[in-house]
């Protein structure tokens, strides 16, 4: 029943207009700036495959003074890296990663990794949310690793999309990771 429901979501998603997904997605990044007033370090997904747009994101952050830090995916460890830049022209740095995401190069990624307790903040993609903080990804349990243990618990999560990927509940399994916050192109919850 989820996989079907996060098929359908995921189908709706790519079907936005980029005029639809640009707008929503201005929107919803809006509403992210109550959650980084006290942030220093931010980690935040780069967007792929019609997730809400973060590239933008990235530019305002690193304009405004803070250490960003993105995602580098190993599929041999099956984990996340998290990799500060530093400059606007980070898309030069980028290279196509497991599942067609962009990702820092290995090299580059070896230089500027960052441990995980140094960051405040993660804005996390997703499939499906709920409105108790739940939240389904993609299956490959890469965010929920990220997320989980002791490194970890410090961390503000933020789980960032668009209105219709927002339920009441949807099914969560022991091992999934629970927003702190959601915030779509409508509204912001706290979880």
């Amino acid at each position: 029943m989820m996989n079907l429901l996060r098929r359908e979501v995921l189908i709706k998603r790519k079907n936005l207009s980029d005029a639809e997904r640009f707008e929503q997605s201005k929107r919803a990044v809006q509403k992210l700036s109550d959650f980084l007033a006290e942030a220093q370090t931010v980690f935040v997904y780069l967007s792929y495959n019609g997730e809400v747009e973060t590239f933008e994101l990235v530019d305002k952050l690193l304009a405004r003074g803070f250490r960003v830090t993105i995602p580098w995916t190993s599929l041999v460890d099956k984990k996340i890296i998290p990799v500060e830049i530093f400059e606007n022209n980070f898309r030069m740095l980028l290279e196509e990663g497991p599942y067609g995401i962009s990702q820092p190069s290995s090299t580059y990624m070896e230089e500027n990794s960052l441990l995980a307790e140094e960051i405040d903040v993660v804005i996390c993609p997703g499939s499906l949310f709920d409105r108790r903080g739940g939240r389904m990804g993609y299956g490959g349990g890469f965010y929920d690793r990220f997320l989980s243990g002791e490194k970890a618990q410090n961390m503000k999560k933020i789980g960032l999309c668009f209105q219709f990927q927002l339920f009441d509940i949807i099914e969560q399994e022991d091992h999934d990771v629970k927003m702190n916050y959601i915030v779509t192109d409508r509204e912001v919850l706290t979880c």
